[in-house]
């Protein structure tokens, strides 16, 4: 897809309007608690990008797997402007295509508005297969925050970078 950002790919928010389902992902985690977090961005399919006052970019969730990755920013204290600048040069479409269903999703049922995204049902977390006859369009918040429900936030194990 040429321009996939303008079809709703990958999203820009209002971090106001992801602090109760953050909270709700994050109580029982390592993060709850050590600083304030906020969602800065995030994908069709509710990948959420998490950005720390002291730690800047510092975590990814994959909501519809329920699993983080966290990283070590280097961009901290003064370089937070540089920090945000290179988190947003270093977005792109295949990071945030989930499976590769981007494309066929707008196609089959249409483009996202800023308070949708493309969820699994039935969930993942209750068995519900990744196949692309399982994807519809949900409600972003009340799908995150039922999602938060399921199953605990877990890491991915990924090393930092």
């Amino acid at each position: 897809m040429k321009n996939a950002d303008a079809y709703g790919l990958f999203w820009t928010v209002n971090p106001q309007e992801y602090e109760a389902v953050l909270g709700h992902w994050l109580t029982d985690t390592e993060f709850n608690g050590l600083e304030n977090y906020h969602v800065i961005a995030r994908s069709a399919f509710g990948v959420l990008y998490v950005w720390g006052e002291k730690s800047g970019y510092c975590l990814t969730i994959s909501c519809p797997m329920a699993r983080y990755s966290s990283r070590v920013s280097r961009f901290t204290g003064l370089k937070m402007d540089f920090g945000v600048k290179a988190f947003f040069s270093g977005m792109n479409a295949s990071s945030n295509d989930f499976g590769d269903m981007f494309e066929a999703a707008v196609e089959k049922l249409g483009r996202l508005k800023s308070d949708e995204m493309y969820g699994f049902v039935p969930a993942l977390a209750l068995g519900g297969p990744i196949e692309f006859n399982n994807v519809h369009k949900v409600k972003i918040i009340e799908h995150l925050e039922f999602l938060s429900q399921l199953t605990p936030l877990t890491d991915w194990g990924f090393p930092d970078y």
